[in-house]
């Protein structure tokens, strides 16, 4: 059912006439009805009104499924009513969901849950100034809710929106390891760059934890921009970034960690290289060859960063500092952070 779901939604959006795909499904039941009472070597009235009623079963159920997706993309695209799967899922992550709106959305609330937060980065030319970008917010929610119901079913429900949003699985539906596919899916669908982090909860603590994910999902794609690594889809764990999470907490220690790399500021490509160097695993050989520059020049401009900070890269406990230092630079110091709050 989950297929057929995600197949009518597709279906809808492509402008697929739902008179078609219901005449379709009732002439498939009359063939398969046909085809199982020749076969089956019926000997009595019951038999062939048991196989009768189940064909009939199958095919309401079938109706109705086809029916409600084709309904959910209509309504999407003319922006006509609330969304209760949206409803229940901000409802969930506050702490306020009842049994009420979960039987609206034809779903049974779980014990526990996967959290998956996530952004969705889009190619710089995605949208053009002359796309309505409600319309396309639209359009990629349903697609990304039809890979969900594909992967997951009826019971994996979601808040998204562009900029991305978060994703709940109940603990029974997918294994952990089923996790990174999932969120492949959804940026296949979307046609953009996933970050996401995910963490496994129970029921009642998705409100403690759910603002946190998404910090940890900023975080995730500050790094990367600050860092200039390679934009590409991935899952962290929530204990891949905790360190790092801690490190960009705002306060006394994040400012004095980034004040670190004040000295540096004056030297750009001194800055530049300590960054790429600490990005290619402290590998000399590997930041020389992504720089376009020979190793005793990295050589070089390590020393002079260790006598600028009084740091030194090349040390176990000067990489770390460094690092932190970097880390926490990708948040501005709470001064600065005031001004930026303001002008957004």
């Amino acid at each position: 059912m989950a297929q057929l779901e995600s197949a009518a939604g597709r279906w809808a959006r492509d402008g697929v006439p739902v008179d078609v795909i219901l005449h379709a499904l009732h002439e498939g039941s009359r063939m398969a009805h046909e085809l199982v009472a020749t076969r089956s070597g019926i000997v009595s009235v019951a038999q062939c009104v048991d196989i009768g009623a189940r064909t009939v079963e199958l095919l309401d159920l079938m109706t109705t499924t086809v029916t409600m997706a084709y309904l959910r993309e209509y309504r999407a695209a003319a922006g006509q009513s609330p969304d209760p799967i949206r409803a229940l899922t901000v409802a969930m992550m506050n702490g306020r969901a009842t049994a009420a709106m979960a039987r609206e959305c034809g779903v049974t609330i779980a014990d526990r849950y996967h959290i998956v937060a996530l952004s969705l980065n889009f190619p710089a030319a995605a949208f053009g100034g002359t796309v309505d970008r409600r319309a396309a917010s639209r359009q990629v929610v349903q697609r990304i809710r039809s890979e969900l119901a594909a992967e997951g079913g009826k019971d994996v429900i979601s808040s998204l929106s562009l900029g991305g949003g978060t994703i709940l699985i109940p603990g029974t539906t997918l294994p952990v390891d089923r996790l990174k596919s999932l969120v492949e899916a959804v940026a296949d669908a979307a046609e953009a760059v996933v970050t996401a982090v995910h963490l496994e909860v129970p029921v009642d603590a998705i409100a403690e934890h759910s603002q946190t994910l998404h910090h940890m999902v900023d975080l995730a794609d500050r790094l990367q921009r600050a860092l200039s690594a390679k934009a590409e889809t991935r899952l962290y764990r929530f204990d891949q970034l905790a360190a790092e999470y801690q490190l960009t907490r705002p306060g006394a220690v994040r400012d004095s960690l980034a004040r670190r790399l004040d000295p540096l500021m004056a030297h750009p490509v001194l800055l530049e290289t300590l960054t790429v160097y600490l990005l290619n695993d402290q590998n000399r050989q590997h930041a020389a060859r992504r720089m376009y520059i020979h190793p005793n020049t990295i050589d070089h401009r390590l020393k002079r960063i260790a006598v600028i900070t009084g740091l030194d890269p090349a040390r176990a406990d000067g990489q770390w500092a460094l690092r932190a230092a970097l880390i926490a630079r990708t948040f501005p110091p709470r001064s600065e952070s005031s001004t930026v709050d303001e002008e957004n």
